[in-house]
């Protein structure tokens, strides 16, 4: 066996034994949380709710459109052949959102990186480890061997891209060009490969980099340093064995499950929404009825399988159809999709091609985009993600009591009410401030209310 080989198999052993020790810790939120929620639905919800829920696609269809009414573009946001293309998306975005009028732009001035190689894709990762400079190579010839085994047994898949907020979003260009017999450079410049590249430089960046340095929840992610250890574990990095590390990937799992809707749903929305502003396309979103197909088809040997499918179908009902519901069941109903969805996320991605939660994500703002307008919907997803806390002052468990039990400190239950929430003047973003802070009682940030 050669010397790249024994560190192939060393780091894919690391990889499964990282990965079997997140979903240890992740299995041990979910029995926490999972008795906190698990009350019945039926006494909310109307007895046709599948048949209400059947018309909810016509009425976010209809939204949809009328939203979009009048946003045609006189010219195209972005020139597909600029050298410059994707240096240009910041600018397109900042123009379509008049980003420019609440915050400084100069947050998202870090650039977008192609990367030819795997070496070069993987490389910002491991310079931020703490390894030697031995280390650091050995590591580098891992990570590159397990990506290229993964994307052979995968046909083409692994992971596209990855965002450092304030440093770079890194794009795998190698797998973009993977099995088109054809450069990473060439792949860049055939218009079908560019359209995925464009869509993950807009999902890493501006979706995911967006609330990364605007959000109130993304600078506390920074101070942890919950952001880049996160992106190392997803690469098979685990960190030293030692309490802080284990403090701050508890406080990750706790974070990212509460705001999980938030983060997909937004990176999902403007991954489709901004490319089609370039050539003027409609907008796409994944049809409510296709999830509840696949919740009605859930596989015969699914453990609690009635049980499931009827606490499902009872958060969409909660989450879309078109009556009040009252924060705390929102809270419920956020919940059930991420706790319970998430733990079938192969199953909703073969049938959907995302997990469950991106797709409720996308779809709450799409819900939102047909009330509040479509230039609303990055400041709400950041009124969404307005939560803060001092992790040197709170304790783990008072953090999940903060998190799941309080629906005006749980990001995704924020983001369910701002959906909901019908603006007089559609795309007006003072008045989404000024009444999310009047009506829903939640903290906004300042900068939106001038």
């Amino acid at each position: 066996m050669t010397n790249l080989d024994n560190l192939k198999s060393t780091f894919s052993q690391k990889l499964d034994q990282t990965t079997q020790q997140y979903k240890t810790r992740l299995d041990a939120e979910f029995a926490t949380l999972r008795a906190q929620y698990r009350r019945p639905l039926t006494a909310a919800l109307p007895a046709d709710i599948a048949r209400r829920l059947a018309g909810a696609d016509e009425r976010l269809n209809t939204q949809q459109a009328a939203a979009r009414q009048g946003m045609g573009t006189a010219q195209p946001l972005l020139n597909l052949q600029d050298d410059d293309t994707l240096a240009e998306l910041d600018r397109a975005f900042a123009h379509k959102f008049d980003l420019g009028r609440y915050y400084p732009l100069e947050r998202l001035a870090y650039p977008i990186v192609y990367c030819e190689s795997l070496e070069e894709f993987f490389t910002p990762i491991v310079e931020s480890l703490h390894l030697s400079a031995q280390a650091r190579q050995a590591t580098l010839q891992a990570m590159a061997a397990e990506a290229a085994a993964q994307a052979e047994k995968y046909r083409g898949g692994g992971t596209f891209g990855y965002n450092l907020a304030g440093v770079g979003c890194y794009l795998n260009g190698w797998l973009f060009a993977y099995g088109a017999e054809q450069s990473p450079r060439l792949a860049f410049q055939t218009p079908q490969r560019l359209e995925r590249i464009l869509a993950t430089a807009v999902h890493e960046k501006l979706g995911h980099g967006f609330l990364e340095v605007y959000s109130a929840l993304g600078e506390v992610k920074n101070k942890l340093g919950i952001t880049m250890a996160e992106t190392a574990r997803r690469f098979g990095y685990l960190a030293a064995d030692n309490p802080l590390d284990s403090l701050r990937h508890d406080q990750a799992v706790l974070l990212n499950r509460a705001s999980s809707l938030v983060e997909e749903g937004w990176a999902t929305w403007v991954e489709a929404f901004l490319p089609a502003q370039v050539s003027n396309a409609q907008h796409a979103h994944y049809p409510l009825e296709a999830v509840l197909a696949a919740i009605a088809n859930l596989p015969a040997d699914t453990p609690n399988r009635q049980e499931l499918h009827d606490d499902l179908l009872g958060a969409l009902g909660l989450l879309f159809m078109d009556e009040p519901v009252p924060p705390e069941l929102l809270l419920q109903a956020v919940m059930i999709v991420n706790f319970e969805g998430g733990s079938y996320d192969d199953y909703f991605q073969g049938k959907l091609g995302q997990p469950l939660r991106y797709v409720i994500g996308d779809l709450l703002l799409v819900q939102a985009e047909g009330n509040l307008g479509p230039l609303c919907l990055p400041y709400a997803a950041l009124i969404a993600a307005n939560i803060t806390f001092d992790p040197q002052g709170i304790s783990l468990s008072d953090l999940r009591e903060m998190l799941f039990s309080k629906p005006n400190l749980n990001p995704d239950a924020r983001l369910a009410a701002l959906s909901r929430m019908r603006l007089e003047t559609p795309n007006h973003v003072p008045e989404l401030a000024r009444r999310a802070e009047a009506e829903l009682s939640f903290s906004v940030p300042p900068e939106l209310k001038r």
